[in-house]
């Protein structure tokens, strides 16, 4: 059998609404709460709204059944007591009784065309509550603003990093056009010192080849 949430829209139609549920499905419902119910039937989702006494959808519908929704739980998951697993885990699989069949045909000879087919998505089991599954999330913001600082003292060491990296450069920029302005110092005076060097050389080599000029002995006057 398939299950519908039947949920009352207005608090002005929940008793109209209880009133029809009971009615139309006897034992084959379930209340969850004060506005809605759960009810397990056979029929496609536009047979239980007929069965329920809405009307044809998109037909305008004034009333006490006027604020209510019908829903087809096609798979289901959450927390709620223990019954209410048992409930549904028994009604879908139930085999129809031959009056809700005979009103099906019916339902499908009205509306010409067969109605969907779904195979529900059973739980093997009742839903387990694990530990860290419930409501309390007071456990996230203090990680969160934890993980937060930690990502801000690492955001911080990178930009420390990068500035002392772009320091280095410098220095090394400057380091590397000190030394290479000693290069072109060094070319030069090397050059002026070669030049001079030359002509140095040049005048001790000329001094050395030049001939020596003995001058003549002359003997002191006799008195």
């Amino acid at each position: 059998m398939n299950i519908y949430a039947i949920i009352a829209t207005s608090q002005a139609s929940v008793e109209p609404i209880r009133h029809a549920v009971e009615s139309a499905f006897v034992e084959n419902f379930i209340p969850i709460g004060d506005m809605c119910w759960l009810v397990a039937d056979p029929l496609d989702v536009r047979g239980v709204s007929r069965k329920l006494g809405i009307g044809e959808p998109g037909v305008e519908v004034t009333g006490e059944l006027s604020n209510v929704m019908v829903l087809w739980a096609v798979s289901y998951w959450g927390k709620a007591d223990v019954n209410v697993w048992a409930w549904i885990s028994q009604k879908i699989l139930q085999q129809p009784a031959s009056s809700n069949k005979a009103h099906e045909m019916v339902e499908r000879e009205k509306s010409g065309r067969s109605p969907k087919q779904s195979t529900p998505i059973l739980p093997s089991t009742t839903p387990i509550s694990l530990p860290g599954s419930g409501a309390d999330y007071s456990f996230v913001l203090p990680t969160l603003m934890e993980l937060q600082r930690s990502i801000g003292k690492l955001t911080q060491a990178v930009d420390t990093i990068g500035n002392e990296l772009r320091d280095q450069r410098t220095k090394l920029d400057k380091i590397g056009k000190q030394v290479y302005a000693a290069i072109v110092v060094l070319v030069v005076v090397g050059g002026i010192l070669s030049f001079f060097a030359k002509g140095i050389n040049d005048i001790i080599v000329h001094r050395l080849e030049a001939p020596v000029q003995v001058l003549p002995q002359t003997s002191p006057p006799q008195r």
